[in-house]
């Protein structure tokens, strides 16, 4: 479970993790914005929600970790369709 405000209206978004599964709840309607497998729907690792500015501009980005074994499966999801930015192995760069 995380917040923040993805969108830049200053209303914190709602991040929730099951699973795979990741929803991005709208802070004030708790309407979903959305809805998404982050990885192996079958998989029975354990993914988390966080939050943090990798592009580097105003809004933070939406950040998966996979937590597998000894290694972090890094996904980073932006803007208002949370396509799939960026991908990496934590601690590979």
């Amino acid at each position: 479970l995380a917040a923040a405000d993805l969108n830049g209206d200053s209303i914190a978004e709602i991040l929730v993790s099951q699973g795979p599964r990741v929803r991005v709840l709208d802070g004030r309607t708790r309407e979903v914005r959305a809805d998404f497998i982050a990885y192996d729907p079958l998989s029975a690792d354990r993914a988390t929600v966080q939050v943090g500015r990798i592009k580097g501009d105003l809004l933070p980005e939406l950040v998966v970790v996979r937590e597998s074994g000894r290694t972090a499966q890094v996904r980073v999801y932006d803007g208002p369709n949370f396509s799939l930015e960026d991908a990496f192995t934590a601690g590979s760069r």
